[in-house]
């Protein structure tokens, strides 16, 4: 009996020596935690990255997530050769209007909720932008010379 018992140990030892123990691995990012990307390419952005001359728009705040990107007005971020993939899935968090400033044609972006410049949720001067309220979709936007009023 005191030989079977001594096996068992052993084989319990044997086992435990050779069983690797359960490793934590590195620790996951907040679920909060986005990374930025280009919504045309798929290439991975800096937060905030937007091209001059360009208004950008994000589906999260500080400019991160899937960046949508405009040198021109857009009627409808759903059609044509600049589209939008989440337009009509996630609201606009933030966006960026690097169109410069100038004195005789300083350039605010308009954005609306609707297709075909319809129903105005806002507007940001050049060179400027922030996070949005986030409680609605955009689909289209257009440049508007003078402040934005």
């Amino acid at each position: 009996m005191l030989r079977k018992l001594a096996l068992v140990l052993g084989v319990i030892v044997a086992f435990a020596w050779v069983t690797p123990v359960a490793q934590a691995g590195p620790t996951p990012a907040p679920a909060g935690n986005v990374v930025a990307w280009d919504d045309r390419t798929g290439a991975q952005l800096e937060q905030w990255e937007c091209e001059y001359h360009h208004v950008c728009f994000w589906p999260e705040p500080f400019g991160m997530g899937s960046r949508c990107m405009w040198d021109v007005s857009d009627p409808d971020w759903t059609q044509g050769d600049a589209t939008c993939s989440w337009a009509t899935v996630w609201n606009v968090k933030s966006v960026m209007n690097l169109k410069p400033k100038s004195s005789n044609a300083s350039q605010g972006v308009v954005y609306y909720k609707k297709a075909n410049q319809q129903d105005r949720a806002g507007c940001t001067r050049p060179e400027h932008g922030g996070n949005l309220a986030g409680t609605y979709k955009l689909r289209s936007h257009r440049w508007e010379i003078g402040r934005c009023g």
